[in-house]
């Protein structure tokens, strides 16, 4: 690959997903977030003021509600959705599905809370959450933002069928940020 993007990167499992144990739930995801958040910033040498988020699918509604709390220095969301009802109500339009759901990850309420600096990547092919639901998202975000479609992309394969596109739009991005941050 001609990509380079030089960061820090600390990624890791919900409860309940990969090789975490228990069982799923919205508040779980969202405890462990924090903790993650916790983690990072404790180590040695962490600004938190020069960390960004990084949220694919679900983990982009993780992003949001975490940013809501603890305003990161950007955000990069990738296939977000704009709330789990919403998507609920594209796959079962005749459903009561707001009755029928255990959680709700719903980053359009929480979107327009968030001043920083946002970049939200979509596949223009996604069959399981429609380009729609991160124009929506993107739509309702504050500036600075900007919005990277991907053609030929799906849900799980925007780092691969988006080729440049998405490592050239997480490029700028990165630079943008070590600019204003004054990131080495």
């Amino acid at each position: 690959l001609r990509h380079r993007i030089d960061i820090n990167m600390f990624i890791f499992d919900y409860q309940g997903y990969g090789r975490s144990q228990g069982e799923p739930t919205e508040q779980g995801t969202y405890r462990d977030a924090r903790a993650a958040l916790e983690y990072v910033v404790s180590r040695p040498g962490t600004d938190p003021k020069k960390i960004v988020y990084f949220g694919r699918s679900l983990g982009a509604a993780v992003a949001v509600e975490l940013a809501t709390e603890e305003p990161p220095a950007g955000m990069v969301l990738i296939s977000p959705f704009s709330s789990l009802e919403e998507m609920g109500r594209l796959a079962f339009p005749h459903l009561p599905v707001g009755w029928i759901l255990k959680g709700r990850y719903d980053s359009m309420s929480r979107i327009s809370r968030i001043h920083t600096p946002l970049l939200i990547i979509h596949g223009d092919q996604d069959q399981t959450v429609p380009i729609e639901q991160g124009k929506a998202l993107y739509t309702a975000a504050n500036e600075p933002k900007s919005f990277c479609p991907l053609t030929i992309a799906g849900h799980n394969d925007t780092y691969l069928n988006g080729g440049s596109e998405y490592w050239d739009a997480l490029e700028r991005f990165a630079a943008a940020a070590k600019k204003r941050n004054s990131i080495p």
